[in-house]
C-alpha cells in the first residue's frame, strides 16, 4: 500500500504553498503534489480553449508563459484525468482577485493582471478597445450566476472522469493585518502602500458564497482555519494570501484529518474506525479550544526571533494530548499513511 497520497491543486499560492518545503519542511513524507493549475478562474477552466501561438505570449519568462499558455489551452482537464490524483484541492482566488476577460462564444480567459496582462496576445487586444470583462464585484450577479454554472460543470467532469478523486476545497481568505518589519504593531494591508488596495470585508464575503456552494451543492469536504495576518518577512512579500508560517502548519494538520477520516470510512474494520472516530473527536475538541487563543503575533515572533521554540513547545503539549494508545498503534500497523502521521506526531512536526 501506498504510504502518500497524490494531489492536485486547482488555485493560488495560498494552496500551493502547503506542498512546498519552504512552508511545510516534511509534507513529502506523506503527499506528493502532481499537478497544478495556478490562478485560473473556474469560468476560463470550463470555457472552450482559445487558439494562440508562442509569439502570442511575447518575451516572458517561462513560469509567466506555462501560467498564460494552461490558461489559454485548458489541458488542466485532461491532465487530471491523466494523473488520477488522490485529491483535488481548490481554491478561488482568481475568482475572487481576477474575474475574466470574455471572448467570442462561450470563450474566457482570467483576467489575470500579473500574466495575461503582460503577453502580446492581450496588448493586441486590448488596442482593440472591444475588451470585454467580468468581475465579481462589479458584475456580482451575472459573474456568480455564470461561475455556479462553471463549477457545476466541473463537478460532473470529476463525478464522471475521476470517481476516486475526492475534492476539498480551501476556504482560504483575504487578510486584513500586516505585521511590521521590527514585529512591534499590526497596519491594516489594505492601505500599507505594500498591495493593490482592496475591499477585503467585501471580498471575503464575496468568496464565502463561492465556498459554501460548492461545499454544499457538491457535499465537498473543507479546509478552513482561523483568520491570520501577512507579514514582512514571507518568502514571497506580503500580501492578502501570504501567511504566517503557523497557517501552512495548521493547513497540513487539518488535510492529515481529512485523510485519516478518509481512511478510516473506506475500511471494514470496525475497530479501526471506532478507535479514530474517538480519537478525533477528541482531538477537535482541542482544536477548537485552540482557536479561541490568540495566536498570530505569539507565533510569528517566536518562529522568526527564536527558531520555533513556541511551536515546538506546543507540539510537545499535541504529542501528550493526542498520545495514542497501544491498540490504536496496534491496529494501525497495516495502514502505513496513518502509522506515518503518528509518528511525526510523536517525534514532532520538523
Amino acid at each position: 500500500m501506498d504510504t502518500k497520497k497524490n494531489v492536485s491543486v486547482l488555485g493560488s499560492c495560498a494552496t500551493r504553498d502547503n506542498f512546498n518545503s519552504k512552508f511545510n519542511e516534511n509534507y513529502k513524507e506523506f503527499y506528493e503534489c502532481i499537478l497544478t493549475q495556478n490562478q485560473t478562474s473556474i469560468i476560463s477552466l470550463m470555457s472552450e480553449k482559445i487558439g494562440f501561438s508562442e509569439e502570442d505570449l511575447g518575451d516572458l519568462e517561462e513560469y509567466t508563459k506555462w501560467n498564460v499558455r494552461t490558461d489559454f489551452n485548458k489541458e488542466f482537464l485532461l491532465l487530471l484525468k491523466e494523473k488520477a490524483p488522490d485529491y483535488l484541492i481548490m481554491d478561488f482566488f482568481a475568482d475572487i482577485h481576477f474575474g475574466c476577460i470574455q471572448l467570442e462564444g462561450n470563450k474566457f480567459i482570467t483576467n489575470n493582471r500579473w500574466m495575461v496582462w503582460k503577453t502580446e496576445y492581450y496588448k493586441r487586444l486590448k488596442a482593440t478597445e472591444d475588451i470585454l470583462t467580468l468581475n465579481i464585484q462589479d458584475h456580482t450577479e451575472k459573474y456568480i450566476e455564470l461561475w455556479k454554472c462553471s463549477l457545476d460543470k466541473l463537478a460532473n467532469f470529476l463525478k464522471e472522469e475521476l470517481p476516486d478523486c475526492k475534492v476539498i476545497i480551501h476556504k482560504a481568505r483575504n487578510v486584513r493585518k500586516i505585521l511590521t518589519e521590527d514585529c512591534a504593531e499590526f497596519i491594516d494591508l489594505s492601505t500599507s502602500g505594500k498591495v493593490k488596495k482592496e475591499n477585503v470585508e467585501v471580498l471575503n464575503s464575496l468568496w464565502d458564497q463561492l465556498d459554501n456552494y460548492a461545499i454544499n451543492a457538491h457535499n465537498w469536504n473543507f479546509i478552513e482555519l482561523p483568520e491570520s495576518t501577512t507579514f514582512e518577512g514571507h518568502p514571497w512579500g506580503p500580501f492578502y494570501v501570504h501567511y504566517t508560517m503557523d497557517y501552512y502548519h495548521q493547513f497540513l494538520n487539518q488535510l492529515h484529518g481529512i485523510v485519516i477520516q478518509d481512511i478510516v470510512n473506506d475500511s471494514d474494520n470496525e475497530l479501526l474506525r471506532d478507535i479514530v472516530h474517538d480519537w478525533a473527536k477528541r482531538n477537535n475538541e482541542n482544536l477548537l479550544l485552540d482557536k479561541n487563543i490568540t495566536l498570530t503575533l505569539e507565533r510569528l515572533i517566536f518562529e522568526e526571533k527564536r527558531k520555533n521554540h513556541k511551536l515546538k513547545l506546543e507540539i510537545e503539549k499535541l504529542k501528550k494530548e493526542c498520545n495514542l494508545n497501544y491498540q490504536f498503534k496496534k491496529t494501525f500497523k497495516k495502514v502505513p499513511f496513518v502509522t506515518k502521521f503518528y509518528r511525526v506526531i510523536n517525534k514532532g512536526i520538523k
